[in-house]
């Protein structure tokens, strides 16, 4: 019964079950990849070909050992970089004996390769520790988003507050006849009850301005305002 059929680019030279459906593939172009089912995971390109594609040293790791004389460890499911390893020649041929990779060179040369798994842990603590800096970097970066933002805001509001005048404000006037002056003459005085400040006045009345309004504005703010009007 047939389940999947992909086609690739060029001639498979290396399968590796890596169990749960999935498994990786080499060609003879350089290309090395992974799928999942008939969904592909990753896929890379190297010039060089690759020699033996092996689960080591358990099935969280994959070994490729290209014929260049790379050795490379990637993650199976995403196909990160974990570890390199080179030797000085052409690979023949790579397999496991024991607990560790055995890799042929073509001069006749055989090399043993064990994971050193104390420094394979300090090695995940660090990219752990590198992790959480990030994330740290990025939520700091994102808290002090968040507040400029809410100083600007708080910033507007405090602005809009000047200029709005409270509810509660009285404004007391009275008009007083001055006869002390050169030219008797009418004082209309303006007072507020809170911190509003008085910039300019408008007054109307029939029959008593040239126009239909009289307009005073103050040179100085202040919270009351005495001028004469007639």
């Amino acid at each position: 019964m047939l389940l999947y059929e992909m086609t690739e680019t060029d001639a498979i030279t290396g399968l590796c079950d890596l169990g749960d459906g999935n498994f990786a593939y080499a060609l003879m172009n350089g290309t090395l990849g992974a799928y999942s089912g008939n969904t592909r995971l990753w896929r890379i390109k190297s010039k060089s070909q690759a020699v033996a594609l092996i689960q080591f040293p358990d099935p969280k790791a994959l070994v490729c050992t290209w014929i260049h004389g790379k050795i490379d460890m990637r993650d199976p499911i995403t196909g990160e970089v974990k570890l390199k390893e080179s030797i000085n020649n052409q690979i023949a041929t790579t397999f496991i004996t024991g607990d560790q990779l055995v890799v042929i060179s073509t001069d006749g040369n055989v090399h043993g390769f064990i994971v050193d798994k104390k420094r394979n842990r300090t090695n995940d603590d660090q990219n752990l520790l590198h992790e959480l800096n990030l994330k740290k970097y990025d939520l700091l970066t994102e808290l002090q988003n968040y507040e400029q933002c809410r100083n600007n805001a708080l910033s507007n509001e405090n602005e809009g507050n000047k200029q709005i005048i409270p509810a509660d404000t009285i404004l007391e006037t009275s008009l007083t006849i001055n006869n002390q002056s050169k030219v008797p003459s009418v004082e209309l005085q303006l007072v507020v009850s809170s911190d509003a400040i008085i910039r300019a006045v408008i007054l109307f009345a029939e029959g008593i301005f040239d126009g239909e309004s009289y307009i005073m504005y103050a040179c100085f703010f202040f919270l009351h305002f005495l001028f004469e009007i007639i």
